[in-house]
């Protein structure tokens, strides 16, 4: 006589695997806040994928988080960088084109960014420069540097290489209008005056003929730029 089949009976161990698993927890959406700090304290590149990794986000979450975004880019809170990176109005990319503006009084080499789209005068920029590297960079040269937060609201920069071409100048005569510089060029085929900025004037005075160059970045109303010689004070020949 053949004995029935014994019954399999399940262990805690057989219990466990065929027990349902918990579903993830889902990770709380950043607010506003959590995401303009998070770029703020970042000194790397800063996009839509460093901020998802950084707050554990889900495929809906980063969904959403494209869309928070571009909301806070058409409200001003944040700023389009290079590709898809974004920023902090008022800051500087962590690598950006800046150029020498000579020494400030305690012999430190200045510089400025090339491209500046806000209305409010730049951050001061300290060039940290290599002795091993000849020719050292001068005022008027453009480089690729690497830019690093000081903690007051000024940036060391680094030179990564230096950009040999240079930008086309203007000739003209220096103005005020509306309380604002203004430069007229002296060259009929040059179309539009130019906006100069109070920081930028090269302490000039009204009539003197001036040497600038057009500075990047604004794409709406008259075109800025920078004067980087007095030619003759007062339109005269000295």
């Amino acid at each position: 006589m053949t004995k029935p089949p014994r019954k399999k009976t399940k262990t805690k161990a057989t219990l466990k695997k065929s027990a349902p698993k918990k579903p993830a927890k889902t990770a709380p959406f950043p607010s506003n806040e959590d995401i303009l700090k998070f770029v703020e304290q970042s000194s790397g590149r800063v996009g839509k994928r460093e901020i998802a990794r950084a707050f554990k986000l889900n495929a809906r979450q980063k969904m959403t988080l494209k869309m928070v975004l571009r909301e806070m880019q058409q409200s001003g809170s944040l700023q389009k960088d290079r590709g898809k990176r974004v920023r902090k109005p008022g800051t500087l990319a962590s690598v950006t084109v800046i150029q020498a503006t000579g020494p400030d009084r305690d012999g430190e080499m200045m510089a400025r960014p090339v491209t500046w789209e806000s209305d409010d005068p730049p951050p001061k920029i300290y060039m940290v420069l290599d002795p091993r590297r000849q020719p050292q960079p001068g005022p008027g040269d453009r480089v690729l540097a690497r830019l690093s937060a000081t903690g007051d609201g000024a940036y060391e920069a680094r030179v990564i290489r230096t950009i040999a071409a240079a930008p086309d100048q203007v000739l003209g005569i220096f103005g005020i209008v509306g309380g604002q510089g203004r430069l007229s060029p002296t060259d009929r085929r040059s179309k539009g005056e130019f906006v100069i900025d109070d920081q930028d004037t090269l302490d000039a005075k009204p009539g003197d003929l001036v040497r600038a160059e057009p500075v990047a970045g604004r794409k709406l109303g008259l075109r800025r730029a920078r004067i980087v010689e007095r030619v003759a004070a007062d339109g005269s020949d000295g």
